[in-house]
């Protein structure tokens, strides 16, 4: 599989680099399989909780690659769908913004979602 999919994509650096992979291997003919009795170990935003800045960070991360990979792989279906949902978290940061909950706010979901139907 990896000879045919490749590896990570290096650009992701770190966020949903995973889903990208997967939907990588999904459109190449890869299927995934559930197994229930395994355990996986992964911490999950161990720094990023310490971190204001880097918390900033991984989060507009986290919508650049996950606009970059619908972007890829998405139908125009799943890109319709997709602006939908955006929409909506967009609108649920920028009332965090407001009442001081989050920094992020709504300008990089709006770019982001430009970005998905542009260049």
């Amino acid at each position: 599989m990896l000879e045919k999919v490749g590896l990570f994509d290096g650009s992701f650096i770190t966020i949903y680099e995973d889903a990208e992979f997967s939907w990588r291997a999904f459109r190449n003919g890869w299927k995934a399989k559930f197994v229930p009795n395994s355990i996986v170990y992964h911490k999950r935003g161990g720094t990023r909780k310490k971190n204001n800045n880097i918390s900033y960070k991984t989060n507009l991360l986290f919508i650049r690659n996950t606009v970059t990979t619908v972007k890829r792989y998405g139908t125009k279906t799943q890109k319709i769908l997709f602006t939908l949902v955006w929409l909506r978290r967009g609108i649920f940061s920028l009332i965090g913004t407001i009442l001081g909950k989050n920094n992020i706010g709504l300008k990089p979901y709006l770019e982001n979602i430009w970005r998905l139907y542009h260049k």
